[in-house]
Order: C-alpha cells, then structure tokens, then sequence
C-alpha cells in the first residue's frame, strides 16, 4: 500500500512538474516570488524560521498521515474478524493517535529551529534569492 501510494505521489509530480515546470511565465513568477520572500526574510528573519518549521512539518505531517491511512486500511480489513464496535473504537482511536502525534511532531520541530541561530537563517535567505535569480536568468526551474 505504501508502495502504491509513493508511486501515485512520484507520477503526480512529474505531471506537474511537465506541465508547470515548462511554462516560461510560471518559471519568472516562481522566480519572482522566492527574490521576494527572500528578501522578507532577509530582513525578518522570524519569516524564515517560519517557512523551514512549514516545510519540516509539512513533510512530518505526510509521513505520518501515511502510516495512518496504511493502518486505517489494515484495521478496516480486520474489521469482519474483530467486530464492528472494536473496529468503530480502533477508527476512533486512530484518528487521535493521528491527531496527537501531528501535534507532537509540530512541537518538536519548532523546539529545534527555535535553537536555530539567525545567521543560518539568513544564509537560507539567501539561498532562496539565488535559486529566485537564477531562475529569472536563465528561464528554467533551478531545484
């Protein structure tokens, strides 16, 4: 199941990425877009923090919605074997465990970039001008 999942995620990229990622007028709003946000964080450099807790949690999130869809399908096969009510209560009980450790796992990534100097936020601002500029410079996706 995970497998399939993983496959069906990789396709769906590389369809966007062939329709998006072609596109000249994408690739210059795109570009324009990270000089600007990188400029915002160059500046504010709490805009950074925020962005790479977004993007770390975002990534967590996916692994652990995963796992739970690939649990919820297991419990739901079993679901004839153990009973309804036991099925209806692992149901519940998944969807807090679910709840809980997205939760958890957002904690914890903002406790550790909260330990993040800002010299290394700035650095990833700058990062993100470059990949901005040379983007617009030589019209193609850069990452």
């Amino acid at each position: 199941m995970m497998k399939i999942l993983t496959i069906v995620r990789v396709y769906i990229f590389k369809v966007f990425n062939i329709i998006l990622g072609k596109t000249k007028i994408f690739i210059v709003i795109l570009g324009w877009f990270f000089v600007i946000t990188g400029l915002f964080m160059l500046f504010w450099p709490e805009r950074a923090r925020r962005k790479l807790i977004g993007i770390g949690f975002s990534q967590a999130k996916g692994v652990i919605l995963l796992v739970s869809i690939y649990l919820l399908s297991l419990l739901l096969s079993l679901g004839g074997k153990i009973g309804a009510i036991l099925t209806l209560a692992g149901v519940i009980a998944l969807a807090f465990t679910y709840l809980l450790l997205k939760k958890k796992a957002y904690n914890k990534i903002k406790e550790w970039l909260t330990n993040v100097p800002v010299k290394l936020l700035k650095i990833f601002s700058y990062v993100q001008i470059v990949v901005g500029v040379l983007m617009l410079t030589i019209l193609n996706r850069v990452w």
